[in-house]
This record gives C-alpha cells, sequence and structure tokens, in this order.
C-alpha cells in the first residue's frame, strides 16, 4: 500500500439535510477503509485527513462498500489495486453491553424518617 498522506483520519455519516453525524476517529488509512467497507446500508460518508501539525482536511465524499476503490485512492492519492481493496478485513464487532448489576438499597439512617402513624 502507499504511505498515508495524512496523520490520522476522522470519518463521519452525512446525513440528508447535509449536517455531519458522529465523528469517530480512524488511526490509520486502514481503519478508515474499514469503516467505510463496514458501512453497508448507511447511505452517504465523510472523510477528513489530519496532515502532520496542521488542520483537518476534508479528503472526500463517499457511498459504502461499493466505492471502496474510490474512498482507496482518495486517502492514498493512488488508485487501488484490487487485491489490496479485497484483502481488507470487515470491521470488529463490538459484543452487546451487559446490562447494569442491581445495587443493593443504601441503609436509612436512623431518624431520617418520621415515625409511622
Amino acid at each position: 500500500m502507499a504511505a498515508d498522506r495524512f496523520s490520522r483520519y476522522e470519518i463521519c455519516p452525512v446525513y440528508e439535510d447535509g449536517q455531519n453525524g458522529l465523528v469517530e476517529r480512524c488511526a490509520s488509512r486502514d481503519a478508515a477503509l474499514r469503516m467505510a467497507f463496514g458501512s453497508r446500508g448507511r447511505a452517504f460518508w465523510r472523510l477528513f485527513g489530519w496532515t502532520p501539525g496542521g488542520p483537518a482536511v476534508a479528503v472526500g465524499d463517499f457511498f459504502s462498500f461499493e466505492d471502496a476503490s474510490k474512498v482507496y485512492q482518495l486517502i492514498t492519492g493512488v488508485p487501488a489495486p484490487e487485491e489490496d481493496a479485497a484483502a481488507i478485513p470487515p470491521p470488529r464487532v463490538r459484543p452487546p453491553l451487559q446490562p447494569a448489576r442491581a445495587r443493593r438499597p443504601l441503609p436509612v439512617a436512623l431518624g431520617s424518617h418520621p415515625p409511622p402513624p
């Protein structure tokens, strides 16, 4: 793969009204590609790259998995070799959150409640 042009990436969904959704940071080009490839069912994404010591640059907008080679080219500046684009593993799925454990009630200090009638 070609060298990264940016030191860090951020990716976010773009809604129909043009507003950006929740921005997620990606530590590397490959992480950004995995995010894009795992975006089936989400319509539209915007990718930002951070230049070393500089501001964020809007790298480009793209659709989901079908635009994989376009995303690769936006990030690296070179066309995507077919085998590299296909070899990127899918994103890891996070395990579901466990429900919070029920807490025991705190003991009540004497005299804190009025006496029963």
